[in-house]
């Protein structure tokens, strides 16, 4: 794995040699899958030969120019938007693509706990002394970057659990003076899928989300869309997100998904259980629609455009 990301290595065929056994293995798996229809699709591979992975690479280079993300994701990966979250506050227009690379207002930190006092500091101008002023930094970070932020997310499912509770001002004081004083589930929920049906089902502020899910395991992730459609509101269920930090995995990921929605989908025809036409609406509303009515993308462009402005 060390000489495989070694960058200055120039052999890529030698490089990939030391893992060619593990990826034989693997290669069927969702994130093989994945990794093949990049290789395939993306950078026109037919094989895994040395002359093949430094075709790749040079292909690779042409999308690195300026404007090669854009054409990447937006043409090759049919992607209406991305949405990015970048671990931190500022959600300014992209000017590489400003109706296309939409941002996360991200809440992770005070999702888990950690305060940073000195960067809300500079964001606002006031100084986190106590809860009150805590709370007039975190309206204000709301009041500037909001409008233009697609979402606020805070993933602190990962740190923490997800069982929430009311506190009262008195109890969320001292937990803040105690970090001041510095003193020491997304993707269907797999393999608990059943239970986010239920949630989904029974909570009208829970939404089901396939991120990832493609890759993780494509024929669970096309069985959880059919037995979701049968027991849950269609308008509550999203089909796609890439979670990657690479354009290139993006268009990958987006293949795999539209794959397996379709497997999905043409099972549900199959048995006769749905009408072409209602599995092509059910198809808009999945990859789409639910998307643009949740995130309200029609006013995080207009609010874009007018920043810009």
């Amino acid at each position: 794995m060390q000489r495989l990301t070694d960058a200055a290595d120039p052999d890529l065929g030698a490089r990939f040699a030391g893992v060619r056994p593990a990826w034989e293995a693997i290669q069927f798996t969702g994130y093989g899958e994945a990794v093949r229809l990049l290789a395939s699709e993306v950078y026109g591979m037919e094989d895994w030969s040395a002359a093949a992975l430094h075709r790749a690479e040079e292909k690779l280079r042409q999308w690195q120019q300026p404007g090669g993300r854009y054409q990447l994701l937006r043409q090759v990966g049919k992607l209406d938007h991305v949405q990015v979250d970048d671990f931190c506050w500022p959600c300014l227009p992209d000017p590489s693509g400003p109706d296309f690379f939409l941002y996360d207002l991200s809440w992770a930190s005070f999702g888990n706990g950690q305060i940073d006092a000195e960067g809300l500091c500079r964001e606002t101008g006031g100084t986190v002394s106590s809860l009150s002023s805590l709370r007039q930094g975190m309206e204000q970070l709301f009041a500037k970057y909001a409008p233009c932020a697609v979402a606020v997310k805070a993933q602190h499912a990962y740190n923490r659990t997800l069982c929430w509770q009311e506190r009262g001002d008195d109890e969320a004081e001292n937990a803040l003076q105690v970090v001041l004083a510095h003193k020491e589930l997304m993707h269907i929920a797999y393999p608990y899928s059943d239970e986010l049906v239920a949630l989904t089902k029974h909570y009208r502020n829970v939404w089901a989300d396939l991120c990832w899910a493609w890759s993780i395991a494509p024929y669970t992730a096309a069985d959880f869309v059919r037995r979701f459609l049968h027991a849950a509101p269609a308008s509550k269920l999203f089909a796609f997100g890439g979670d990657t930090r690479w354009p290139t995995s993006s268009v990958a990921y987006a293949l795999q998904a539209r794959r397996w929605f379709h497997y999905a989908l043409q099972g549900e025809v199959g048995d006769g259980l749905l009408l072409e036409r209602q599995a092509m609406d059910l198809a808009t509303r999945l990859m789409r629609l639910n998307q643009e009515e949740c995130f309200d993308l029609k006013g995080t462009r207009a609010a874009i455009g007018a920043a810009r402005a």
